[in-house]
């Protein structure tokens, strides 16, 4: 099958339950990971439950589940439609860059239905598809006038995965994803030269039994400590694919 290609479900198999299966090599620096989103009539996320991923592998009712790397591809989904709510309209599979690179680095990736072990269908991509963009669109299962179709989107956004979350209604869910893990609460101490030698002339007099003199203040006024905005996260990848750091 091709980009913007569309087809029955039905067409593919008449299985009650099929496989979503991602594999995407980047041919240099970077990693890959793959996300699912479940959305409402609106085109937004139902909500926080219906995206599904390593951290949430189930979605109610069991109706998409994240498999992880398995039966031949590194990110497997298993897809019930007879389980997916009225609510839910649209299931859409996006593969996203984390760190640094693109997806026209991409060596070779593709998206395919199985039954098992069984390929249904198959839609490759490659680097040619693509320029700067950091995620990509793959595949959406929609309703139709009664029955689930299949839509080879191939959507790429220059955002990365932030785009995609704006675009399906999900910003506040992507700042709670992306920013600290829960429990993360250790404050990163920056201090100048002068404040490090005071610190370490304190240290001294206490090892030798003299008495403790009181702590240098760290304030943001001193010269040489970088100011920092409040719950600002350290530099690092947007996302540790697939949980989203």
């Amino acid at each position: 099958m091709i980009k913007g290609q569309r087809v029955s479900i039905l067409e593919i198999t008449d299985e009650p339950s099929f496989d979503v299966g991602v594999t995407m090599n980047l041919s240099g620096p970077g990693e890959v990971g793959c996300v699912c989103f479940c959305l409402d009539g609106a085109g937004g996320l139902a909500d926080a439950r219906w995206l599904v991923y390593e951290d949430n592998a189930v979605s109610p009712v069991a109706a998409i589940r994240f498999m992880g790397a398995a039966r031949g591809d590194s990110y497997d989904f298993q897809v019930t439609l007879g389980d997916v709510p009225e609510a839910v309209e649209r299931i859409v599979f996006v593969a996203f860059v984390s760190g640094p690179g693109a997806m026209n680095q991409l060596a070779y990736g593709h998206l395919r239905l199985k039954s098992g072990e069984r390929e249904l269908v198959r839609y490759v991509l490659s680097g040619h598809d693509f320029g700067q963009e950091k995620a990509v669109m793959l595949a959406e299962i929609y309703r139709k006038g009664g029955e689930w179709r299949l839509h080879l989107n191939g959507q790429g956004f220059a955002e990365g995965i932030e785009g995609v979350f704006r675009r399906f209604g999900a910003s506040e869910l992507w700042e709670a994803l992306s920013g600290p893990s829960p429990g993360d609460d250790v404050t990163e101490i920056v201090l100048t030269p002068e404040q490090a030698q005071e610190i370490l002339a304190v240290l001294e007099r206490t090892g030798h039994g003299e008495e403790e003199d009181a702590w240098p203040s760290q304030g943001a006024e001193e010269d040489g400590s970088p100011d920092y905005e409040d719950g600002e996260a350290a530099p690092g990848p947007i996302e540790k694919p697939p949980t989203l750091h």
